[in-house]
């Protein structure tokens, strides 16, 4: 049951765990991705920094606007376009799955495989798509691109010293800036990133775990990084409701306006639920990378396999 957390003037918070609310309501008509700096105190001070995450010069980007905003459709409808295309052709940047499949494999050199993540994560956005990196040119802009990524998630931190500090030098919008310049002013490129790299990390870590569960001398199984085994979902999904109080399925009561909802995917991610629910795949805000992600850890996975048997041969 979703649990809604009220206190008058201070805060208005539905907090929903539970996978088949969530189904239900990241899609919600009564719910917006537009944020509205009205309501409680708490509310307002979230979503001041939300509008900081969604915004760049002003511009609401483009993953994060609404549903009927025709140029967000025309953007989501090109990037799957172009990401499917690349998982297609299989071929991926070889020099860093190789990186990070050493990374799984064997626990060695985790700042190395970091660079490798970024820069497979922001390789689409980088005028490097065409090829496969066959040496170790990509590591000081895979380099660049993770310390920049630290950078802005520190950023976002609200209770964060270093974030605020952070915040009111502008350091987070430079960042954003070098970005930017690196993936060609794509907006789609900066929320790879800001955004999916935070995701890919998490994956690329459980790969390790699982790996290094399996005991030494042992041979591994494709089974162990199946998608399945090591898929991650955004850690929360954040919607509004409007200007007066409405009811919402599983919840008990009204809800006031200008609540905000959190949408805690991570937590209600489970084994039982069919691929794509990380993706909010069923839904209009489906995340156009989905076959693209899937792709390149399946060949991270196949990389970590291949040395992990290399190891263990008589």
């Amino acid at each position: 049951m979703a649990r809604l957390i009220r206190v008058p003037h201070l805060a208005s918070l539905l907090v929903v765990t539970c996978a088949r609310e969530i189904d239900d309501l990241i899609a919600h008509p009564s719910l917006a991705r537009a944020f509205a700096r009205k309501g409680p105190l708490l509310n307002r001070l979230l979503v001041a920094g939300l509008d900081r995450q969604f915004r760049h010069h002003g511009d609401v980007l483009p993953a994060f606007r609404p549903k009927e905003d025709p140029s967000r459709v025309a953007a989501q409808r090109q990037l799957f376009a172009r990401l499917d295309a690349l998982s297609e052709r299989g071929v991926w940047p070889s020099a860093p799955v190789t990186e990070m499949g050493r990374y799984v494999a064997t626990g060695a050199d985790r700042r190395n495989a970091e660079a490798a993540l970024a820069y497979a994560v922001a390789w689409p956005f980088i005028g490097s798509a065409s090829a496969s990196t066959e040496d170790d040119a990509y590591k000081p802009l895979g380099r660049h691109l993770w310390r920049l990524h630290r950078r802005t998630a520190l950023a976002r931190e609200p209770a964060s010293p270093r974030g605020l500090a952070l915040r009111l030098a502008g350091l987070d919008r430079r960042a954003r800036a070098t970005i930017l310049d690196h993936v060609g002013g794509d907006l789609y490129g900066l929320h790879a990133v800001e955004i999916t790299l935070a995701n890919a990390r998490t994956i690329l870590e459980a790969m390790r775990e699982a790996m290094s569960g399996i005991p030494e001398g042992a041979p591994a199984t494709g089974a162990s990084l199946a998608w399945a085994a090591i898929r991650t979902a955004p850690e929360r999904v954040v919607r509004q409701t409007g200007a007066t109080s409405l009811t919402l399925p599983g919840v008990d009561g009204r809800i006031p306006p200008h609540t905000l909802v959190l949408l805690q995917m991570r937590r209600s991610l489970g084994p039982d639920l069919a691929s794509g629910y990380e993706f909010a795949s069923r839904h209009w805000s489906a995340c156009p990378a989905r076959r693209f992600v899937m792709g390149l850890f399946t060949a991270v996975a196949e990389a970590a396999l291949a040395l992990k048997s290399a190891e263990v041969a008589p």
